[in-house]
């Protein structure tokens, strides 16, 4: 016997205020999704974690906002869009992570995934690059690589010195690029959201 499967009913409140946001593409096809799979079956995340695009489009369709924002699954997008190639009716889960991951952080959730990051910040203020070999925190990627890793990012300045590279900033932009790229982020608000950073980091320490 086909067993009756309930058809799904769009809840507009969380739905609207995602549709809403600048970042989402007006033909996205958030609402005709059929439920397909395809975009699971395309996503590198779903393989090692408990994440699934479906799921995703799913919860945020019937309005399990709750759910949404306090789920790890959240975090664990890879940002490589593969769903959005594979999905018949153009939809994108990996836009719609960006959106929400920004909804959850300003309601107080998912700051421990994101205040690791704090130093790429700090290295785009100061040497107008996101990555460079400091920006990288020792604890974010010890467990996987163990404690070769370890001791190789703490002996970092005298390893590049041996390599005959600048121990500060492997790679450095000029001093005039560097203050425009400086001058932009204070106009973005870089500084608000360091501030931001170190109170959270206060208060997940307390």
């Amino acid at each position: 016997m086909i067993k009756k499967q309930k058809a799904i009913r769009f809840d507009s409140t969380f739905l609207k205020k995602i549709l809403n946001d600048v970042r989402i593409p007006k033909k996205i096809g958030l609402k005709k999704c059929i439920q397909c799979g395809n975009c699971t079956s395309a996503c590198p995340a779903a393989r090692y974690t408990s994440y699934r695009p479906r799921k995703f489009i799913h919860d945020i369709l019937t309005n399990q906002k709750e759910k949404i924002l306090e789920s790890e699954d959240l975090w664990y997008c890879f940002s490589c869009f593969s769903c959005n190639l594979r999905c018949p009716r153009s939809n994108n889960p990996g836009i719609l992570i960006h959106v929400i991951r920004n909804h959850a952080l300003l309601q107080g959730y998912g700051w421990k995934k994101v205040l690791p990051f704090k130093n790429y910040l700090i290295s785009l203020m100061n040497f107008g690059l996101g990555l460079t070999p400091f920006s990288v925190p020792t604890e974010l990627f010890e467990e996987e690589l163990g404690a070769q890793w370890k001791k190789m990012r703490q002996n970092l300045p005298e390893l590049l010195k041996q390599l005959g590279m600048n121990p500060v900033a492997p790679r450095e932009l000029p001093q005039d690029a560097r203050n425009q790229i400086k001058k932009i982020l204070e106009l973005a608000g870089i500084n608000q959201k360091l501030k931001k950073f170190e109170n959270m980091e206060q208060d997940l320490e307390q």
